[in-house]
Formats: structure tokens, C-alpha cells, sequence
């Protein structure tokens, strides 16, 4: 009898014994053969692959870009530092026009509405150039503050 016979028992217990032995009548296997792990892990890279660069595009700049406090704008100060609004950029750009070029960045604590755990979330971002005043005389380059 085949497999197809309906309704003899004998039918419906040899279709019963192939299957739970994992094979059809015919011996083809009947459970799907399992992928490779790098089949499976370079399945899963396809298809997170759009969402990890979408989130590389979404990084903050400060990851890849440091700025120069003394010299920049508020705009700029706002969108390289972390923590930093467009508020606090602009008291850094008023604390600096009327005291002068911050030398460390730890001056910036000066700054209103600036606090440690700023600083130190940008240290690595902020870069501190302070003109030497002979520099314009004698054609010498900027001084890195610390």
C-alpha cells in the first residue's frame, strides 16, 4: 500500500513509522537541513547591516571631530559638544569675548550652566589654541593649550 492510500490502517501506520523515523516512503529526509553558523550569522549581518549604518550615521559628531573652544562659534560649540545647547554655547562664546581665550579646559567651569561632568564628557572633543600674541609679529604658529 502507498502513502497515498486513504483510510487502510496499515497505510496510516507505515506513514506514521516513516515519519517519526524523519524520512518520507521514498527515503527523502523529512527535516530541513539545518544552515551553517556562518550561513546563519552572514543571514543575520544582512539584514542588521541598514541598522548599524543608520546609526553611525545618527552619532554625534563629537565621536569623530574635536573643536577648538577659543575659536569657535555657538552653532559649532552646539553641535560638537555633548550636553551643550545653543544656550550654553553662547554663554561660552560671551565668557570668552569678555574674559578673554579659555588656556584650560577646565576654565570652562567658569562658564555658566557648564559644570565637571560636561567637561569631562567632552575633554577628548575640545581643543584649546591660543594665538601667541608674537605669532602675528614674527609669522609663528598657534600654541596647543592643555
Amino acid at each position: 500500500m502507498t502513502r497515498d492510500t486513504p483510510g487502510t490502517p496499515c497505510s496510516r501506520l507505515s506513514c506514521l513509522g516513516t515519519a517519526l523515523a524523519g524520512h518520507e516512503p521514498d527515503g527523502r529526509s523529512t527535516f530541513p537541513v539545518s544552515p551553517s553558523p556562518t550561513r546563519l550569522l552572514m543571514k543575520f549581518l544582512q539584514h542588521i547591516k541598514p541598522l548599524l549604518l543608520l546609526a553611525l550615521a545618527l552619532l554625534p559628531s563629537t565621536v569623530f571631530a574635536q573643536v577648538d573652544i577659543n575659536h569657535a562659534d555657538a552653532k559649532t560649540l552646539a553641535e560638537s559638544l555633548s550636553g551643550v545647547g545653543l544656550v550654553k554655547a553662547e554663554a561660552i562664546v560671551a565668557y570668552r569675548a569678555s574674559h578673554g581665550p579659555f588656556r584650560h579646559v577646565e576654565d570652562l567651569g567658569a562658564v555658566a550652566g557648564i559644570g565637571a561632568r560636561t567637561i569631562e564628557a567632552n575633554r577628548e572633543a575640545i581643543v584649546i589654541v591660543i594665538e601667541n600674541p608674537s605669532a602675528h609679529h614674527a609669522g609663528g604658529a598657534p600654541q596647543r593649550g592643555q
